[in-house]
């Protein structure tokens, strides 16, 4: 159970970063879209604010992303390097107590 949710985790981190992200995405095209030609200072005003609120949700998604992607690169070579471990700790456990046969 532990090692399978060593590697959910992070993998739910990047879905989530990823889900954030694209509704950021979608927030960009539903409020502020393409900016206005000739716009009035009120229509700019809040053009500028719809576009500021989609990319700190757009880049609040990508940090997540890359927080779980970076998780999960921890947990791959956390996972190599004890599996390449086990069989040298073990070998040195029976040496040091014993193997066992009394």
């Amino acid at each position: 159970m532990r090692q399978w949710l060593r590697w959910v985790i992070p993998a739910a981190a990047v879905a989530l970063g990823f889900a954030v992200a694209v509704a950021g995405f979608a927030y960009d095209l539903a409020f502020a879209g393409l900016p206005y030609q000739d716009p009035t200072p009120e229509m700019q005003a809040r053009w500028q604010y719809h576009s500021g609120v989609a990319s700190v949700i757009e880049l609040s998604g990508v940090g997540v992303l890359l927080v779980g992607v970076a998780g999960l690169v921890v947990v791959g070579v956390w996972s190599l390097a004890t599996r390449h471990a086990e069989p040298s700790a073990a070998a040195d456990t029976a040496a040091r107590f014993g193997s066992g046969s009394s």
